[in-house]
């Protein structure tokens, strides 16, 4: 469900919604085989846990993953939002305060016996969330200077959450996910990142013709992607990948 509001302010629209999403009955994957539940910081081995399953893995079962319909998603947002700006130039910018929750949503539970401590952040959760565009028709009449228009995208976000891991099977469920806490308690880096493009548009004859130049990343922002949440790694919360750097596009597209 959803609510808002918006508001023209000397040629601007501005909104705000408030949204709010429920989920139910949403896919998840459960070990109905799974052993008894541990409380941290309690310790067992493998042979320690089979022998709490329901069915002995001496029957040539240890898993029993069945697919359900016991997750669940939470998602709050207030969205804000501003369009204007004369014919020749027209902005868009937007901004988004959320906060999205899920448990056992398409993800194997660290405890089978236990839902309702896969309650946490869900891993799209994005706190804030923000973007603007801007487009300028470059005037001009001649044949070298009609047609322009440059653009221009930023996108601004803040990290996005993982989950930190003991790094071993210290549950003994052979599914090597234990943790110290709740799902997603660790935070990546923000995301920020600025594209441009030039385009020239010309009519030739029937068809119409569009050259594009894009740079993605114009200021070469490293922004990191995953990260390590195992505490036993020498490289625990350190990002190993990364977003893709400056890159330099060319296009020509030909309409008829």
């Amino acid at each position: 469900m959803g609510a808002g509001i918006e508001q023209r302010l000397r040629g601007i629209a501005v909104s705000a919604d408030y949204v709010r999403l429920d989920g139910f009955d949403l896919v998840s994957i459960v070990d109905e085989n799974a052993p008894a539940s541990v409380t941290t910081p309690a310790q067992r081995s493998v042979a320690e846990a089979d022998a709490t399953r329901p069915l002995s893995p001496s029957s040539g079962y240890r898993k029993l993953l069945t697919l359900g319909n016991v997750g669940r998603s939470w998602y709050r947002a207030l969205q804000v939002k501003a369009v204007g700006g004369p014919p020749s130039v027209r902005f868009v910018a937007a901004y988004t305060l959320a906060h999205a929750d899920d448990q056992a949503n398409y993800e194997l539970p660290e405890d089978s016996r236990n839902i309702d401590a896969e309650h946490g952040r869900a891993p799209t959760d994005l706190r804030h969330s923000g973007s603007a565009a801007l487009t300028w028709q470059i005037p001009g009449e001649r044949p070298l200077t009609r047609g322009w228009a440059l653009a221009t995208v930023m996108v601004l976000r803040s990290g996005r959450p993982y989950t930190v891991t003991w790094g071993d099977d210290r549950n003994g469920t052979t599914q090597n996910d234990a943790r110290p806490g709740a799902r997603n308690t660790a935070e990546t880096g923000a995301y920020r990142v600025v594209d441009l493009s030039l385009a020239k548009h010309e009519t030739v004859g029937r068809a119409r013709l569009e050259a594009r130049l894009e740079l993605f990343n114009l200021f070469n922002t490293v922004n990191y992607d995953e990260y390590v949440g195992s505490l036993q790694s020498s490289l625990f919360g350190q990002p190993i990948s990364a977003f893709p750097r400056r890159r330099l596009q060319l296009a020509l597209v030909l309409r008829y």
